[in-house]
C-alpha cells in the first residue's frame, strides 16, 4: 500500500472518530453544529466548537440533542442524573452504563453541564456551604471632600464604609463612618466637626 494512500486513510478514520465522539444541536431550521456540551440553563445551552469556540443556543432554536460523553442533568426536584443524552422531541434520554435507561421532560431540566463543569459547580456549592472567613463579603466604600472659599474658608472630609457577610450558618455586619470639618475665618482656625464611629454585629 502506497503510504499517501494509508495517510489519507488513517487520517478519514480520524476525523470520523471525532465526529462520532463530538456532542451534536439539531436545530429548527435544520442546521446542525457539533462540538462538546459545556453547559447550559433553562434558557440557553452552550457549546465550545473547533472553529467557532463558545457558541450559546437558544433551547427554543434546539429540536434536536445527542450528547455521547457523560453529562450531569439537574431537574427541578434537586435530583441529577448522570450519562449520555439524546434529545427525542420535548423530552430527553439520559443513558446511565450502571443504572440504565431515564427519559425527562426537557421543561423539568434546570442544568446541563459537563464534567469540568459540574467540578466547579460542585466546589463553589461546597465554599458556599461551608465558606471561609474571608469569603461572601459585601459591601460599599465611599468617601468624598467639600471646599468653600469667601470670607471663610471651610473644608470637609467624610469617608464611609460598610460590609457584611451572610452565610448559610452566621451574619456578620461591620460599619465605618469619619467627618472631619475646619472653619478658617480672618486667619483663625477652628475645627467644627471630628467624629469617628464604627460599629459590629
Amino acid at each position: 500500500m502506497h503510504y499517501p494512500y494509508l495517510r489519507r486513510v488513517l487520517f478519514s478514520f480520524f476525523l470520523l472518530s471525532l465526529f462520532l465522539h463530538a456532542d451534536q444541536i439539531t436545530l429548527k431550521n435544520g442546521d446542525r453544529l457539533t462540538g462538546a456540551i459545556v453547559k447550559s440553563d433553562e434558557k440557553e445551552l452552550i457549546l465550545k466548537t473547533e472553529f467557532a469556540g463558545e457558541v450559546k443556543v437558544q433551547w427554543s432554536a434546539i429540536t434536536g440533542l445527542t450528547a455521547s460523553e457523560p453529562v450531569t442533568v439537574t431537574l427541578k426536584d434537586g435530583q441529577t442524573i448522570v450519562g449520555a443524552i439524546a434529545q427525542e422531541q420535548e423530552k430527553l434520554r439520559i443513558t446511565n452504563q450502571q443504572t440504565g435507561q431515564a427519559e425527562v421532560v426537557q421543561a423539568n431540566i434546570t442544568a446541563i453541564r459537563n464534567k469540568d463543569e459540574q467540578a466547579r459547580y460542585e466546589i463553589e456549592m461546597e465554599r458556599l456551604r461551608n465558606p471561609r472567613l474571608l469569603d461572601l463579603w459585601q459591601g460599599y466604600f465611599d468617601t468624598g471632600i467639600a471646599m468653600a472659599r469667601g470670607n471663610a474658608n471651610t473644608s470637609t472630609y467624610n469617608l464611609n464604609a460598610n460590609a457584611n457577610r451572610i452565610s448559610p450558618r452566621d451574619k456578620i455586619g461591620m460599619t465605618f463612618t469619619s467627618i472631619y470639618a475646619t472653619n478658617r475665618t480672618a486667619g483663625a482656625g477652628l475645627t467644627t466637626a471630628n467624629a469617628v464611629r464604627g460599629g459590629a454585629v
